[in-house]
């Protein structure tokens, strides 16, 4: 017998469970919930190995806590309970078929020994363990249950790989030799799976250490085959430094930007001189910062992941760019609309939805904006400022963020710290402008509608009516116009150039 501390929520799931079993039934916490039980990880999801009727059992279950619940998936005899605690918290309870004649069976057919520990909770202490997945959990070992686990599913590899970062886990040898035996099957994981289990490593605290050693694997231009020549490509003007090798570092830094000014403060993060530049122009969003990154574009998908995924393609443009200058120089202007091109194909491939598409297509083929900015002369003004949120809208937000880890990824440029200070400048007056109490340049007030501008200007509809009120807004916006009475005179003298082209 094992002693195990169940908290109080567990407890509670196991107590109402328990009521409404019958004696030939039986219920098994299994998998994640059990193997973070003995790592003392926070737990949100339960999930529970079932013999008898799902449907029924999490029917009377999901009435006892006062829970809706409804089947997740019919076909493989799944049941999801969604609770809500007294603090809000969402616990998603996974109520599963069996799988095999018994739940030993069960547990060797998962994918890996630290996943495959079961507990009766008839008898909580009693851990049923076919694998030996708790020895493996004090070794700190990932081992799979079997020699057929990644022909089983591929997808393993990827999962692998993830919880041996989550966890700090080493591969046993030999599910090291047959995960690299497999990788070539990773082709045959359907897309919408990939992306699922790709978008997870996105979510991590920081993606760049599960890319690497995925790419020290082999696996990366198994999964990215269309594009793996651009993400490798070496940039001719620095020929220790490939596009991979920047990708890498600009993730790092983002990751680096999260520690320090998203949620709660690390101070461990800022001690290093860029990361303490950040907080201390741009620690005043950080609230504002950590609600916009816990949104959803997608309901499966955080806009976190879909940045990291952003800042994962940005680049893949540069080969189709190149251009030699007449000075031999290389130049890689418009390298972004190529890779615009590239991410929405990948993105549809791995079914990412309009919405998310859109959002990431303004952060990949704006994501020069504020670098050109910082080079030009002068500071941005409200017009500028006003057109950013105007074009990018909320994905503007996310946008900065990535600007300054791209930035950052260029620390080898012999003016980057002061290129650097200037981009934190306009980053703190983008976010000043999206985040503000002052939220006209985002909202400015609305003095004319469109048919007041036709009757007031004679203009119809169409392409010069639409120009006018365009920069009607412009002005409004960025405070030129501040009453009807001046947008009523300013409509007119415009009308006045646009039918003539003379403003007499």
């Amino acid at each position: 017998m094992t002693e195990i501390f169940f908290n109080r929520y567990i407890q509670y799931v196991l107590k109402n469970l328990n009521q409404v079993l019958k004696p030939e039934e039986s219920v098994y916490l299994v998998g994640g919930v059990v193997r973070d039980l003995f790592l003392n990880r926070d737990i949100y999801d339960i999930d529970l190995a079932v013999k008898g009727n799902v449907r029924k059992i999490a029917r009377l279950f999901a009435n006892n806590i006062k829970a809706p619940f409804f089947m997740l998936n019919e076909s493989f005899d799944t049941a999801r309970v969604v609770w809500t605690t007294e603090n809000n918290t969402k616990i998603f309870i996974d109520l599963v078929g069996l799988r095999g004649s018994s739940i030993e069976a069960d547990l060797k057919a998962r994918d890996f020994t630290i996943n495959a520990v079961a507990i009766d909770i008839k008898s909580p202490n009693h851990v049923i363990d076919p694998n030996g997945g708790l020895q493996d959990i004090q070794s700190k070992l990932i081992r799979s249950c079997s020699v057929n686990t990644f022909n089983d599913d591929p997808l393993r590899i990827l999962r692998a790989v993830r919880q041996s970062v989550i966890f700090g886990f080493r591969f046993e040898d030999q599910t090291l030799a047959q995960l690299k035996r497999s990788i070539d099957l990773i082709r045959s994981v359907s897309d919408e799976r990939l992306r699922d289990e790709l978008f997870k490593l996105f979510d991590l605290e920081n993606p760049a250490v599960p890319l690497v050693l995925l790419n020290h694997l082999g696996i990366i231009p198994k999964i990215f085959n269309e594009i793996k020549d651009l993400l490798f490509y070496q940039w001719p003007s620095i020929p220790s430094e490939s596009v991979w090798d920047h990708t890498i570092s600009a993730i790092k830094n983002m990751s680096l930007l999260f520690d320090v000014l998203v949620g709660e403060y690390k101070s461990g993060g800022a001690h290093e001189l860029q990361s303490g530049k950040a907080v201390l122009k741009l620690g005043r969003f950080r609230e504002s910062l950590e609600d916009y990154f816990q949104e959803s574009i997608s309901a499966e998908r955080s806009v976190k992941s879909l940045l990291f995924f952003c800042a994962f393609l940005h680049d893949v443009g540069k080969q189709q760019s190149e251009r030699k200058r007449e000075d031999g120089s290389i130049s890689f202007r418009g390298h972004n609309v190529f890779s615009l091109a590239l991410f929405e194909n990948t993105a549809e491939r791995l079914a990412l939805s309009n919405l998310e598409i859109k959002w990431g297509g303004l952060v990949i083929k704006n994501h020069m904006e504020i670098h050109q900015a910082a080079k030009d002369p002068g500071d941005v003004d409200s017009r500028w400022l006003y057109r950013f949120i105007k074009t990018n809208q909320d994905a503007g937000i996310g946008l900065v963020f990535f600007s300054l880890a791209d930035c950052l990824a260029h620390q080898y440029e012999l003016d980057f710290e002061a290129r650097y200070e200037k981009e934190l400048n306009i980053s703190r007056k983008i976010y000043d402008a999206y985040f503000g109490e002052d939220d006209r340049l985002r909202n400015p007030p609305k003095y004319l509608d469109g048919r007041e501008i036709m009757s007031l200007t004679q203009l119809e509809a169409g392409p010069k009516l639409g120009q006018l009120i365009r920069q009607l807004e412009e002005e409004t916006a960025i405070g030129n116009l501040n009453s009807t009475q001046e947008a009523v005179a300013y409509v007119k003298d415009v009308a006045k150039v646009l039918n003539t082209g003379s403003p007499n």
